[in-house]
């Protein structure tokens, strides 16, 4: 199976089915295009996914957005054994004790804040210290602090009391924004800011979500192959009919549920419908160059046909079939590209929901088959060779034989 830009242009289409957001179809687009060139015309496969991801020069972020997008094509094409692993990004869990902070230079910290009325930077210091006096900043180049808090309520403080001031000093917050900063001029550790681009303590990507159709949707299948709603499948036509003066692939594909679901089928996106109860598409024009390839081989075969030369009455001389051989009876018809059927069910209105708009993502499901024609016609050459013979030009006439 290889990736071809309609592949492409149907796997964008399959993301937009799913509600992807459009950065991230044309994100995923890009890496399918970039990974299908890099192919160049290569089926996929395990190996070569692995390969490919060992030349991506890039960030760990952004290998690891490359694999997501990849590992989206492969569930589209129905090859997770080709899905790939993210790239590990090290945590660090410990840290340097002579970066961490003293309780001195925390209630200092405090202290600054208190005096230069910095509500904000007191409120969200004692909000990240949590009960058991712990403080911890994390982040890309941020240090972890652990605060020991050991201080007691002095006498005759009230708890109560302390809730109160602090739900003050939110009320005032809220009424006065202050953005002065300590003086720079005290020796207070600074907290370095948080670069989303730089290891630390960043998350690994998720795996990205699927687009799915609705669990309820049916199966429908060719022959015995299954598809899903909103896969696309390749099949195999290994016959081929002679129909109407033509020659035809019949293909029967059954309504899985016809009181609930209207079908429509289409090839190459034009709607067909059932004759004698068979879907049907011509392929005459491939039978037609097969026969022309077949019989060009075989009276190119000098131990098939001979020229006949009359002398008395030249223009009798002709190119026959030699005696005892005969023309081919079938030609083998290959296609070069595959035939896209589409099949559509659309989930019908009722009588409790007469309303109903059927055509929406919930009650309409999509599958799409590619296939593929490899298959022998019966087909008696004999006409067509005698046709060919009789518009042969004759040989030419071997060296010294006017002498």
């Amino acid at each position: 199976m290889k990736i071809t830009e309609n592949k492409i242009r149907r796997f964008s289409a399959w993301l937009t089915a799913g509600e992807k957001s459009a950065a991230t179809i044309e994100k995923y687009t890009r890496e399918a295009l970039r990974f299908s060139q890099w192919l160049a015309g290569r089926e996929p496969g395990r190996a070569l996914a692995r390969a490919y991801k060992e030349t991506l020069v890039r960030s760990p972020a952004g290998v690891n957005g490359a694999v997501a997008a990849l590992n989206c094509l492969f569930s589209f094409l129905g090859l997770p054994e080709c899905r790939l692993k993210s790239v590990k990004i090290q945590r660090q869990i410990f840290r340097d004790e002579s970066r961490e902070l003293s309780q001195a230079e925390y209630r200092r910290l405090l202290a600054a804040a208190k005096s230069a009325r910095n509500e904000r930077l007191l409120l969200v210091m004692e909000t990240i210290t949590d009960a058991t006096g712990e403080l911890t900043v994390s982040g890309a180049g941020a240090e972890s602090v652990t605060v020991e808090n050991t201080a007691e309520p002095a006498e005759g403080e009230d708890e109560d009391a302390k809730d109160e001031e602090t739900e003050g000093s939110e009320e005032d917050a809220k009424g006065e924004e202050n953005t002065e900063t300590p003086d720079a001029g005290m020796d207070v550790p600074f907290v370095p800011p948080v670069d989303p681009d730089e290891g630390g303590d960043s998350e690994e990507p998720e795996e990205p979500e699927q687009p799915e159709q609705p669990g309820s949707a049916p199966k429908i299948t060719w022959g015995n192959v299954e598809c899903a709603a909103g896969e696309s499948v390749d099949v195999t036509a290994s016959a081929v009919e002679a129909k109407d003066a033509g020659y035809w692939v019949k293909f029967s594909i059954a309504n899985p549920d016809a009181e609930k679901y209207e079908m429509v089928v289409k090839v190459n996106n034009t709607e067909v419908t059932l004759d004698s109860n068979f879907y049907w598409f011509d392929v005459t024009s491939l039978v037609t160059a097969a026969t022309t390839e077949a019989v060009e081989q075989f009276i190119a075969d000098e131990t098939k046909v001979e020229y006949k030369e009359d002398t008395e009455n030249p223009e009798n001389s002709a190119w026959s079939i030699k005696e005892g051989v005969t023309a081919p009876a079938s030609v083998k018809v290959e296609s070069q590209t595959p035939t896209t059927v589409t099949v559509t069910l659309t989930e019908k209105t009722t009588e409790e929901n007469p309303d109903d708009v059927t055509k929406e993502a919930d009650g309409e499901y999509t599958y799409t088959f590619e296939v593929s024609v490899d298959a022998t016609v019966e087909k008696d050459l004999t006409e067509d060779v005698n046709t060919a013979l009789a518009e042969k030009k004759a040989p030419d006439p071997a060296p010294g034989a006017d002498e």
